[in-house]
């Protein structure tokens, strides 16, 4: 579908809520990147709050300073084109703060007049409905990712939020099939993506830079961004590069990003030719993969990996390099033309790490990203949020002179008039 095919038209003040999974804003995460590119279509407002409270020792200390931050009255900044909302939220409480939560995601779709939300975290589950569509964007299978204590209440959210929206995207097609066989619901798939643009000279210079500064002229880059969690399979890759290095001395390995696994390996000492970065800003992200000779993803295979859509694959391929990864299913459904698919043994590894480096980005490759182009997955997901604003608009008979309760005025009336009750009158199914 062409991206740059016009779509039936609304109001140019139709309004879209983005809240993310975790609460970030510039980083390359699903939520921001289509949140910015929706800006083309709607006026887009993005979701953050404050963070948990790790530092404070009691939870009665934790949970007094969150209430702080909920007497807090939400602030908004421009950022990329792009209405951030830093809110006030509850993260402790149970059942009281799961209503307080719902109960701001009201307030904050009535105040701001938004026509739609896009909802991909646990957070701002709405626990009573709202006057407004919804969707639901599935980014993992969250019920295989988390503590098999908390999978019933994970499942049991899943569940509520399939049920509430209005649409459902996930980011693979494993993500389909569950969502489908799990839960009796179809979804649209909606694929993490990347810019594909030719790099300009500037990232080009700040790449070469990059490497001059990290002392990586004439080494063969091996590079692994992003974050690395238990499942990052980091520790197999360290020890696949150290049999590495016995043929091919030549060789460093750059991982850049935080997480658990990359602290321990920072505690546990680095082995020579390893360089841990640790996270970078946002945006000298694209530089550090345009550094890279090459790009690995070790990910140890489980229900969650599997079913997963890594945003750095596309980066990789975004950037012109090749990549090993471990054949996680959605990886080999794809079958991308860049990505070397390879058993975690570390023999097969080190053959195919030699391997990927006699081998060249082919140009011919790029049509095979097309569909994973940032700018053609926002502009699907437009279509599907203009579309549920007409069917919403269409329910409530907004036509002729009744569409002005559509304008800013008339949406703060009707939620203002609605405010408290079951919204089953504003027509989103659910």
């Amino acid at each position: 579908m062409n991206p740059q095919r016009s779509v039936r038209q609304v109001r140019p003040d139709s309004k879209v809520l983005v809240i993310p999974h975790v609460s970030v804003t510039g980083a390359r995460i699903r939520s921001w990147e289509l949140a910015t590119r929706l800006a083309r279509f709607f006026d887009v407002y993005y979701l953050t709050w404050s963070p948990r409270k790790y530092g404070a020792p009691r939870r009665l200390d934790r949970l007094r300073a969150e209430l702080g931050d909920a007497l807090r009255r939400a602030r908004l900044a421009e950022e990329d084109g792009v209405h951030v909302i830093r809110c006030s939220t509850l993260y402790h409480g149970g059942p009281a703060a799961a209503w307080y939560n719902s109960h701001e995601l009201r307030r904050l779709i009535v105040r701001f007049g938004i026509d739609v939300v896009i909802n991909a975290g646990k957070l701002f589950s709405p626990r009573f409905e709202i006057p407004v569509p919804y969707v639901f964007d599935l980014v993992d299978d969250h019920a295989a990712g988390c503590l098999p204590r908390h999978r019933p209440s994970i499942e049991s959210w899943i569940a509520r939020e399939i049920q509430r929206a209005d649409a459902v995207t996930t980011v693979s097609h494993q993500l389909v099939k569950l969502v489908k066989e799990r839960y009796q619901h179809d979804a649209i798939y909606l694929p993490n993506g990347a810019d594909f643009s030719p790099p300009d000279c500037t990232a080009i210079n700040a790449a070469q830079c990059l490497r001059s500064s990290l002392g990586l002229e004439g080494r063969f880059v091996i590079g692994y961004i992003g974050h690395h969690g238990e499942w990052s399979g980091l520790p197999f890759l360290v020890e696949t590069f150290t049999h590495l290095r016995r043929v091919d001395p030549a060789a460093s390995l750059l991982v850049v990003g935080g997480g658990s696994d990359a602290d321990r390996l920072a505690a546990g000492g680095v082995p020579e030719g390893v360089l841990l970065v640790g996270p970078v800003p946002p945006r000298q992200v694209r530089a550090h993969f345009l550094a890279l000779d090459l790009g690995v993803l070790p990910f140890a295979r489980n229900a969650f990996t599997d079913s997963a859509m890594p945003l750095k694959i596309l980066e990789y391929a975004a950037a012109r390099k090749l990549v090993v990864a471990t054949p996680l299913t959605e990886l080999a459904t794809l079958r991308l033309p860049n990505v070397l698919l390879t058993e975690s043994q570390v023999a097969t590894w080190v053959q195919a790490l030699s391997q990927a480096r006699d081998t060249r980005w082919q140009p011919a490759w790029l049509a095979h990203f097309q569909p994973f182009e940032w700018t053609r997955i926002a502009a699907r997901l437009a279509r599907i949020v203009q579309d549920l604003i007409h069917r919403n608009r269409e329910r409530l008979g907004l036509s002729g002179a009744a569409s002005v309760l559509t304008g800013e005025g008339g949406k703060r009336l009707v939620g203002e008039l609605l405010y408290g009750l079951p919204l089953r009158a504003c027509g989103a199914r659910r």
